[in-house]
């Protein structure tokens, strides 16, 4: 089994061939990523669920690009930079539109990061140590967007 994927920059192209193998690497440290940032955020958040998912995955596309620890950090440090603030306004068909943007998101990142093109600390929630910029983001997602939820749900529940 061969799992291809291309895309496109104005300057570059990256193509990823990969065997069944690397696919399971891919997986293991896409849910071990995923893990580590839920445990952060608690069980309950207005921000969506994506954005968790889409960071993990930018981690091992940027893995299976040939990337070290510090382009999966930069990859990381564009995504919270890009997604912290997507809310979740509860399960239904337009979770895949953000979730096609998240993706979208992720792979942009990883090419990004490949490049060693990353958002610094200069700019908004994102630190210099990834993990700082890991705990931004889920401070937040578990404390910062209290409010959002209970707006979120009057909102739902008052239509």
């Amino acid at each position: 089994v061969v799992v291809r994927v291309s895309w496109f920059t104005i300057n570059t192209s990256h193509t990823l061939e990969t065997s069944t193998g690397e696919y399971g690497c891919f997986v293991q440290r896409t849910d071990a990523f995923d893990g580590y940032i839920k445990q952060s955020l608690g069980r309950l958040s207005a921000l969506c669920g994506c954005v968790v998912a889409s960071t993990g995955s930018s981690c091992g596309i940027t893995y299976l690009m040939g990337g070290g620890y510090n382009e999966v950090a930069m990859a990381v440090k564009n995504m919270v930079a890009n997604l912290t603030g997507v809310i979740c306004d509860g399960a239904k068909p337009s979770c895949a539109l953000k979730l096609a943007s998240a993706v979208s998101t992720a792979l942009f990142s990883s090419v990004m990061a490949m490049e060693h093109h990353c958002v610094t600390s200069l700019e908004g929630i994102v630190d210099d140590d990834v993990d700082k910029s890991i705990r931004n983001l889920t401070s937040i997602g578990s404390q910062g967007m209290q409010q959002t939820d209970k707006m979120i749900l009057s909102i739902m529940t008052n239509k």
